[in-house]
């Protein structure tokens, strides 16, 4: 830990202010990549629940986008590790959090005086929206000088945030508008009601008669009165005879009102484009850190990976399905958790066993530690050691539906095609079932070539399939198993372990159960 974010940053994650730009949480500048607005990997690794899950509730700030958006570099990925490090510290979450709850009433205040057409309304709404931006603004900062933080990328805010506090664009800003509010607090007008007559004046400089009149009526009292206030910026829109009254009381008091009309006016763009972004963008770490909690307080481990060179071993323990286990954990049920692992040559999980035995869900597993690292998250998981792949292509196998022209066999080979031109040796590739309506042989000879196609390209992957034999094709391909339980076949423990494919095994316990063994028939039959 480094005190008040005192400290120097690696030599690969040093950014100045004109590389920024308006980007200070995200280490920018990245390339310009291709971002997908949708796509089969975001269902098949169930990423889109999760996004729907973390950014529910957070809509307007549009997170779906940078929850695609893979970091291309291992510098990257720990400047955003050590900046979520550093938000999971409650004074330092919170201090962002108030940030953003300031900023989002700076929205509101700005889209009520949008959508009112009385001129004095909207310079109130107006200046009300300054206040709570110039506030949010100076909290955060003073917050930052305060908090002890280590990520090079808080330090770099508070710099910007205290250097931003003292520009004129901001100084100027806070003092004009504060100015103004002091000046309209000082308006004091009386409304006098007779009949339907309304009538508005300066309020006269005459003792405040209230406490005498309160103690005059005490004795009649019966319960406690409730309390009412008139306020010109509460939540409601002003009625007709409120703005006719506020029209006259501007007039009244010119100077204080043509100095609100000036101010607002002047400082329509009040709003700097980095302090905007940076709220965005620490809204990306705090809504998922909020998805992560729940699972956290159920006891489920969660890590930052060790970021790997593409050629080191890769893994990860006790990892988990996110959004399966969120779901577990709502309804009190077990998260099972299994590992994973690559060394040396092996490139390729070949995931076999029963039917509805979790060999999906480790594949999802796998293909969300991925993405999720190369977001610069942490992951599901007591431990892990991932590379920062540049995609994860996936293929899950689906039903045919009627009226598709298109058999599901030529579609399963036209995607793998498809995945074959796009993938590298820095790719993760996650295929589920694939060649499933094939004849036994045909995806025997299929599933061969597809694993040997994508040992030759180096991609990093899992091949979930029912044929046991294709585990078994060479050093780059490692075996792994859904389990049973050994004393009831027919029971699923959802562990998927390293091991040799044993489906001969399994349907051998399964005949047993139900006593259909060649013995046990012959037993039967009285032979």
């Amino acid at each position: 830990m480094i005190p008040n974010g005192q400290g120097s940053p690696r030599p690969e994650e040093s950014w100045s202010l004109d590389q920024i730009g308006a980007s200070l949480l995200f280490s920018e500048p990245v390339a310009p990549q291709p971002v997908p607005l949708a796509g089969d990997w975001l269902e098949d690794l169930r990423l889109d629940q999760l996004i729907s899950q973390a950014t529910s509730g957070r809509e307007s700030y549009e997170l779906a986008r940078l929850f695609r958006r893979r970091l291309e570099t291992p510098g990257q990925v720990r400047f955003r590790q050590d900046i979520c490090r550093d938000l999971e510290r409650p004074e330092v979450g919170d201090a962002w959090r108030t940030f953003g709850h300031q900023l989002a009433e700076t929205r509101s205040c700005l889209t009520r005086a949008d959508r009112t057409r009385h001129n004095w309304e909207r310079g109130l709404w107006y200046l009300e929206a300054v206040l709570q931006y110039v506030q949010a603004v100076e909290q955060l900062s003073a917050g930052l000088q305060a908090t002890g933080f280590s990520s090079v990328g808080l330090g770099v805010v508070r710099d910007f945030l205290g250097a931003y506090l003292k520009s004129p664009e901001f100084s100027d800003l806070a003092r004009e508008g504060r100015g103004v509010k002091a000046e309209l607090a000082g308006v004091r007008y009386s409304v006098k009601v007779t009949g339907n007559r309304v009538v508005v004046g300066r309020f006269p400089e005459e003792p405040d008669l209230g406490e005498e009149v309160t103690d005059a009526f005490q004795r009649f009292q019966q319960g406690t009165p409730a309390m009412r206030e008139f306020d010109l910026l509460r939540p409601e829109w002003l009625d007709p005879v409120e703005q006719r009254i506020l029209d006259r009381v501007a007039r009244l008091f010119p100077q204080p009102f043509t100095h609100l009309e000036r101010f607002w006016r002047r400082a329509l763009q009040f709003r700097n484009p980095v302090v905007v972004e940076l709220d965005r963008e620490a809204q990306f770490f705090l809504a998922y850190l909020e998805f992560l909690a729940p699972l956290r307080e159920a006891g489920l481990p969660v890590c930052y990976p060790e970021v790997v060179d593409i050629g080191a071993p890769v893994g990860a323990d006790s990892t988990y399905d996110l959004v399966l286990a969120r779901k577990l954990v709502g309804l009190g049920q077990p998260v099972v958790l299994n590992d994973f692992g690559l060394t040396g040559a092996e490139r390729v999980l070949v995931v076999s066993g029963p039917n509805q035995g979790g060999k999906t869900t480790f594949a999802v597993t796998v293909g969300q530690v991925y993405h999720l690292t190369a977001l610069g998250l942490p992951v599901a998981g007591a431990e892990a050691r991932i590379p920062v792949c540049d995609a994860v292509l996936t293929h899950f196998g689906r039903t045919e539906e009627l009226g598709d022209r298109q058999g599901r066999l030529e579609a399963d080979v036209a995607a793998l095609a498809e995945i074959f031109s796009g993938a590298t040796n820095r790719s993760v590739v996650i295929l589920n079932e694939t060649f499933g309506s094939a004849s036994l042989e045909d995806a025997r000879s299929l599933g061969r070539r597809t694993l040997e196609r994508l040992v030759t390209i180096g991609v990093r992957g899992v091949y979930v399939t029912f044929i046991d034999e294709l585990a078994e094709i060479g050093p780059a391909v490692v075996s792994m198993v859904s389990m049973v339980d050994p004393e009831d076949p027919a029971e699923r423990t959802f562990r998927v372990l390293r091991r040799p494919p044993d489906g001969l095994a399994y349907a051998l316990a399964l005949a047993r159960k139900y006593g259909l063994t060649h013995e046990q028939l012959r037993e039967r039959l009285g032979h």
